[in-house]
């Protein structure tokens, strides 16, 4: 099976689920409470999953979701 994911527009948004129990909005580089600047690309944008991920296109009803079996 191949997947091809182009021309995804999430905006730099997406969903993470918060220990199993809901999602939680995720915004690339920012943070809400203070101004992020990041030395390290990955590192600052690391977010612990323990059931899955979730990227939504803005502009169809499109998404991609990425379940994992452990945390």
């Amino acid at each position: 099976m191949k997947l091809e994911f182009k021309n995804i527009d999430n905006g730099k948004e997406f969903y993470t689920d918060a220990n199993g129990l809901e999602l939680q909005k995720r915004i690339l580089d920012f943070r809400p409470t203070w101004d992020l600047k990041l030395s390290e690309k990955a590192a600052g944008n690391y977010y612990p999953i323990n059931a899955m991920m979730i990227i939504k296109d803005k502009k169809s009803a499109n998404h991609v979701a990425v379940l994992n079996d452990r945390s």
